[in-house]
């Protein structure tokens, strides 16, 4: 069975996409594949058999597997992203009959108050570590921090919606 070939015939009968998220969802199969096969490494399997057996549970590994690369939130969803039309695949060719792309949780992307958060305190770890801190309080430190200006930006948002217009 050549399965990314018919995969890649699959996407490109999709008129829908274009060619760069058909070079995206063409990649994110390769990851996909490569994880698999080293999860089953334990013993020779053939892709086709590899793919029937996917589980429920095989999803959930898979996402953990990419949180733990400390990867770009964007680039975990994306991923995530082709992963959902590789199951749409696998259903609509019937290497499985359960949808598994129901199992698939996006990480939600952060606000612009979380990112101008996270630069602050990235600055913060950094004005620490030349201070010659230690790793453990600046990592106390900067969750502190991190906590009480998240609550600090909600609490501003909360104020400026109970204001009355001028």
């Amino acid at each position: 069975m050549d399965l990314p070939q018919k995969y890649k015939e699959y996407l490109d009968k999709k008129s829908e996409l274009n060619p760069i998220s058909i070079k995206n969802y063409l990649s994110d199969f390769r990851v996909f594949m490569r994880w698999l096969s080293l999860k089953s490494q334990a013993s020779p399997t053939p892709l086709g058999d590899i793919i029937a057996s996917l589980k429920p549970s095989d999803i959930t590994e898979y996402q953990n597997y990419l949180l733990s690369q400390k990867l770009a939130k964007s680039t975990i969803n994306r991923r995530l992203s082709g992963l959902k039309m590789f199951c749409q695949f696998t259903l609509d060719a019937k290497y499985l009959s359960q949808d598994l792309s129901v199992y698939i949780k996006t990480t939600p992307t952060p606000s612009p108050i979380e990112k101008q958060v996270h630069d602050y305190i990235s600055k913060f770890g950094l004005y620490l570590k030349k201070k010659r801190a230690s790793k453990s309080t600046i990592k106390n430190y900067t969750s502190d921090i991190k906590q009480y200006l998240l609550w600090a930006s909600l609490q501003l948002d909360q104020d400026k919606n109970n204001q009355p217009n001028d």
